[in-house]
């Protein structure tokens, strides 16, 4: 249990204690979310209940991190209210339950079996969605989805897909130098009726992962009532992590991959012109419909002596920088010649693997001995 508010705390744990439960683990403040992998590693937990009125932004943080661990726990959200706007977001965020007071031992002990139904009958967990947008051209954003789907595949094992959906400039055939017949807008024409043969077709592969390309030719698919809905809903039920490379922020189909996705990468650089496009890109977002919780913002490009530091761009931008990518055009360019991912050997490298492994909740490296020391160092244990 994850409950900083005394009051909710308190009423939570003695309906659960009327109901024979009691929290192995309770926690009275937010954890880095980091530590949530720590926790599964160690505890082995099958349920989180997470508090999120005291902070929503972090505490809707929190379940994002809880749902994409392996093996996930299922989170059950708690709030003093019920209203449905935050039952929603908390649902997207991957929240499989959502209780708010007066707590009734009734209303908990029919959540708990339907979490317990579930897991009965779970079957292979849907795909999560992730959607990289450049805020303005030229910020690395496919080069990111490129080396982001690479090595989710190389530290998970799982199946993976890139998907280059830009109908315009199509990045990824010539990032990882591919060829094929077709492409997402056959996907698209063919999503109703959908199935292993004829999605096998559709694809290519690259070191493991699956690659849709975008067509060959440039095609303005904002022109078209064109809906990705069924080829994402597809993807999702076939992969267990799904990259989405994106032409940007405006436009009807640009924004439909947006509010689709689980969380939206928008790079940006730490140039002043860079800035400006991220914030208006942000504020469009947000007006679009968005959840604003949903946007993980990555400094790509950093170069801390020719731009802002991290600090003055958070500043700028009144958000949090979720990842910071360095500058490093030699490895770049040795890649693009190549028609490889970064070498993970380089900063560069190095850096993507730090992000694959953040977004799919690998505990990063620690001294031996010391894991239940750290751990619970991290946390204010009741």
């Amino acid at each position: 249990m994850i409950c900083p508010n005394q009051v909710v705390h308190e009423e939570l744990v003695a309906a659960l204690t009327r109901l024979g439960h009691t929290p192995s683990l309770d926690v009275a403040a937010y954890p880095p979310p980091r530590a949530l992998a720590e926790v599964v590693e160690a505890r082995r937990p099958n349920i989180f209940f997470i508090e999120i009125g005291t902070d929503l932004r972090q505490g809707l943080a929190l379940i994002a991190g809880a749902a994409a661990l392996s093996p996930a726990p299922a989170v059950v959200a708690v709030h003093s209210s019920g209203d449905p706007d935050l039952i929603l977001r908390a649902v997207r965020q991957g929240a499989a339950e959502f209780l708010f007071r007066p707590f009734q031992a009734g209303q908990i002990a029919a959540a708990l079996e339907r979490l317990a139904r579930l897991t009965r009958q779970a079957g292979p967990s849907r795909a999560k969605v992730y959607c990289v947008l450049p805020a303005k051209s030229a910020s690395g954003a496919s080069t990111l989805a490129c080396n982001l789907a690479y090595h989710l595949k190389r530290i998970t094992s799982q199946r993976v897909l890139l998907a280059d959906l830009d109908p315009l400039a199509g990045m990824v055939s010539f990032l990882f130098k591919l060829k094929s017949n077709y492409s997402f807008l056959d996907a698209l024409q063919h999503a109703s009726e959908m199935d292993a043969d004829l999605w096998k077709g559709l694809i290519t592969s690259y070191q493991g992962v699956d690659v849709l390309l975008s067509p060959e030719n440039p095609v303005d698919a904002m022109s078209e009532k064109r809906d990705s809905g069924p080829l994402l809903e597809y993807s999702r039920d076939s992969y267990h992590t799904v990259v989405v490379d994106a032409a940007g922020p405006y436009g009807e189909w640009s924004l439909g991959l947006a509010r689709a996705c689980d969380e939206l990468l928008l790079v940006t650089s730490n140039e002043l012109a860079a800035l400006h496009a991220a914030r208006r890109a942000l504020a469009h977002l947000c007006r679009s419909g968005l959840e604003c919780d949903r946007i993980r913002l990555i400094a790509g490009r950093y170069n801390a002596g020719a731009g802002l530091s991290r600090d003055a761009v958070e500043k700028a931008l009144e958000t949090g920088v979720y990842e910071v990518l360095p500058n490093d055009p030699e490895a770049v360019h040795r890649a693009l010649v190549e028609g490889r991912p970064v070498s993970p050997g380089t900063r560069l490298g190095k850096a993507f693997t730090c992000l694959a492994e953040r977004l799919a909740g690998v505990p990063a490296p620690r001294n031996k001995g010391s894991l239940l020391t750290g751990l619970f160092s991290l946390f204010e244990v009741r």
